[in-house]
């Protein structure tokens, strides 16, 4: 399920088209960025990681905010998911902080993680994304004109679209900041 619509990039960029069969593509494709600039989809969805642990006392999870830890086992035998708390975002501990994730044990947890509504700040990264590309479309990005004496000419400047992507730096998977 996309966290942008075309409709919605429309009225983002003032434009409404009769016919433009690329907006679906440039939605996806910008929302794709943003899953890979911050190493999980930010929308709600089931996850199961499999692992081993690394003798520490924290185990990393693939996304977050974790919502709800369903089911855990430990070398295939299910355990009481009561047993762990969430700790900083993405990590889960032992209720009772003195037990590890033992380096010689295969640890399968399944849980829902990511944002019941997606942040106002990622969905307008995500308008901003699919907005360049297609402005691109033209090739007119990031092209400005200076004119000179008695001719003009046109100035490229490098564009990038990580100075969009930098804004979501507090959700990025293993920042560390709370957002």
């Amino acid at each position: 399920m996309a966290y942008i619509t075309k409709e919605e990039l429309e009225d983002y960029v003032k434009k409404y088209p009769e016919e433009n069969f690329l907006l679906e593509q440039y939605v996806s494709a910008a929302e794709e960025m943003i899953e890979n600039y911050l190493g999980y989809s930010p929308e709600k969805k089931e996850y199961k990681t499999v692992c081993y642990g690394d003798d520490g006392k924290l185990l990393c999870l693939e996304a977050f905010p974790l919502i709800e830890l369903k089911e855990v086992k430990i070398n295939d035998n299910i355990v009481d998911s009561s047993l762990f708390r969430i700790k900083k975002r993405n990590y889960l501990e032992f209720n009772y902080g003195k037990s590890v994730f033992c380096s010689d044990r295969l640890y399968s947890l399944t849980y829902t993680a990511g944002f019941e509504k997606v942040p106002g700040k990622i969905k307008t990264v995500a308008l901003q994304l699919a907005s360049l590309m297609w402005e691109s479309e033209g090739g007119n990005l990031a092209v400005s004109s200076t004119t000179y004496s008695d001719n003009g000419s046109r100035v490229f400047n490098n564009f990038k679209a990580d100075r969009f992507l930098e804004e979501l730096e507090a959700y990025k998977k293993g920042s560390g900041e709370d957002f």
